[in-house]
């Protein structure tokens, strides 16, 4: 409250100096304007527009959701690009899990997302993206839906976890209760041996088969080596564009 109001516009004012005498920082930060579009608190934008920024920081986080964490651009694009461990993120607390039927992951503080998995249909009720709860600056929590190309439609506020993980549940069962069997937690394909056809494509991808690798365990590993396939087929194909470009670009050069 002392911080907004010494920042008020005000005739020859331009600046504001704040001198904090006891650490309140270390408790508390400021709302900034990254943190509004759900960027890093100390996001960089570099000059660039924030709902553009965001908006490409959510469609980076559909492959890896650690990248949330970047404070710009190129740091987000770098660790996309790194090869994700899908077993690095951990799972919410015992009283986090036990609000909810389905799988979330504990993807940052006071931050759960919910994959939703891939799918070749393209009926209307298809859908590549994830669920993200997220507790905001004031407390409450906020339901959000991030598409495949980093759009983000809010879905439900509240100022109660529980309430929020029930509305997630409905939002789910309600619209896409085709993903509830791949959805919810504590299945009990999840914790089977992984089955021979998944131990051979992952031979295929190179991935290394783990001894006791369940079912689930495969799954996500399997869904990460492709994604790092795409990633390096994309990053190929562009660095072919810009050599023909290149090419072009001499053979139209004056003698």
């Amino acid at each position: 409250q002392t911080i907004g109001r010494g920042l008020r516009l005000y005739d020859d004012k331009p600046d504001c100096l704040v001198i904090d005498l006891v650490d309140v920082c270390q408790r508390h930060s400021l709302m900034t304007t990254p943190a509004l579009f759900g960027l890093h608190p100390d996001f960089d934008l570099e000059g660039e527009d924030a709902t553009k920024s965001a908006k490409a920081v959510q469609q980076m986080s559909i492959e890896n959701p650690t990248v949330l964490d970047a404070q710009s651009i190129a740091e987000a694009e770098r660790i996309v690009s790194q090869e994700f461990d899908p077993f690095s993120i951990a799972e919410p607390p015992e009283e986090v899990r036990a609000m909810s039927n389905l799988l979330w992951r504990e993807v940052g503080k006071s931050r759960y997302r919910a994959d939703f998995p891939k799918s070749r249909d393209h009926d209307n009720n298809s859908i590549r993206g994830y669920l993200e709860i997220q507790q905001d600056m004031l407390g409450n929590w906020n339901l959000t839906l991030t598409h495949s190309k980093g759009e983000v439609t809010q879905l439900r506020n509240y100022n109660d976890l529980n309430l929020v993980m029930q509305a997630a549940d409905k939002h789910v069962s309600t619209n896409y209760s085709s993903y509830l069997p791949l959805m919810k937690k504590d299945q009990n394909w999840h914790a089977d041996p992984a089955t021979e056809a998944q131990r051979e494509f992952m031979k295929k991808l190179f991935v290394t088969v783990e001894p006791g690798m369940t079912k689930l365990q495969a799954k996500k590993a399997i869904d990460a080596a492709l994604s790092a396939k795409r990633k390096r087929n994309f990053r190929s194909k562009r660095k072919k564009k810009t050599q023909d470009v290149q090419v072009g670009t001499f053979a139209h050069s004056p003698n």
